[in-house]
This record gives structure tokens, C-alpha cells and sequence, in this order.
């Protein structure tokens, strides 16, 4: 459920997926080296175009190979992303690749509910096989989640309610 609000909070518009190659015969990266190469690649985002807000999830697949699903508010420059990856993943060309998505909704959709909704299924898609217990399931970059408040109006009008709004 955080992890959704989260998502929602930013107002994610695109998901990017990290991938990496693995040459045959290679083991699986674990989840483990999943973070360290995002947090090089986060810190080098950051150098590059400074704070920006973020959800990553990892996926993983029935072969036991991962991938991470990010959900990423503003515009991607997939050539700039894709530098710093491979960099993270510490090979050349090849080593790994960014596939970025812009969400498409209705008109009046919600974009960032839709994007949530599509990355919290990873959450627990392989919740009863992953022997990794009380080990978080994403990252976030740090993000302010205003708390909801609810108001229960006695107005019986539109114009009523709104003039007991303004008085709270």
C-alpha cells in the first residue's frame, strides 16, 4: 500500500525496465546486486541531473533471472539512462539495456494510479517462492507522503459546502 501511494504521491508518468544480460552459464544476479548497481546508477543520476523522484521494483522471471521495473516522474532521456546503466553494471555495450514506457491513459485518467496499480503486482507476485523474510520488496527515493484528511461537511449545497470549507 505504500509503495502505491508513493507512486501516486509523485505523479509517475513513465516506466523505465532495467535489464541486464546474463552471458550462458553466468548465474543470476540476486536481488542483493540488483541494488548495489541501482544505487550506483541512482548515484550517478544524481550527479548528472540531480534529485528525482522514484519506485523500483524487481521482477523475477521463471528461468530465476531478475529485472527492475521503475516508476519515474518526468521526462526520460533514454540515451543519457542508458549511458549510466551499463556504467552501473559496470560492462560496455550490450552488458544490459533501458526500455522506457510513457503511460497512456483516457482523457480524465489517472496516469500515476494506473502506473501503481502495474508495479504493485511485483510485490507480491513471488511472495510465497522468495525466501528473502522481512527483506524490503522496492526502493523509493525519499518522498513526503501527506497524510489524507477527511472532512465531513453538513451542507446541503454545493456553494454551502464550499463557504464551510473556507471557514475550516
Amino acid at each position: 500500500r505504500n509503495m502505491r501511494l508513493k507512486v501516486k504521491n509523485m505523479m509517475a508518468d513513465h516506466l523505465v525496465t532495467f535489464t541486464k544480460r546474463e552471458a550462458e552459464g553466468q548465474i543470476y544476479w540476486v536481488p542483493e546486486q540488483w541494488a548495489q548497481a541501482w544505487d550506483k546508477f541512482r548515484r550517478l543520476m544524481v550527479r548528472v541531473i540531480g534529485d528525482f523522484p522514484y519506485v523500483a521494483i524487481l521482477e523475477k522471471h521463471e528461468k530465476g533471472n531478475y529485472h527492475l521495473h521503475v516508476a519515474w516522474c518526468g521526462r526520460v532521456n533514454v540515451g543519457l539512462c542508458r549511458k549510466m546503466w551499463l556504467a552501473a553494471l559496470g560492462g560496455g555495450k550490450g552488458c544490459g539495456n533501458i526500455d522506457a514506457k510513457h503511460i497512456k491513459v483516457k482523457s480524465g485518467g489517472d496516469r500515476a494510479a494506473r502506473i501503481a496499480r502495474y508495479i504493485s503486482k511485483y510485490v507480491s507476485k513471488h511472495f510465497e517462492n522468495d525466501a528473502r523474510y522481512n527483506k524490503k520488496r522496492y526502493w523509493a527515493s525519499r518522498q513526503t507522503l501527506e497524510e489524507a484528511r477527511r472532512y465531513v461537511l453538513s451542507a446541503d449545497t454545493v456553494d454551502k459546502a464550499l463557504f464551510q470549507m473556507v471557514e475550516m
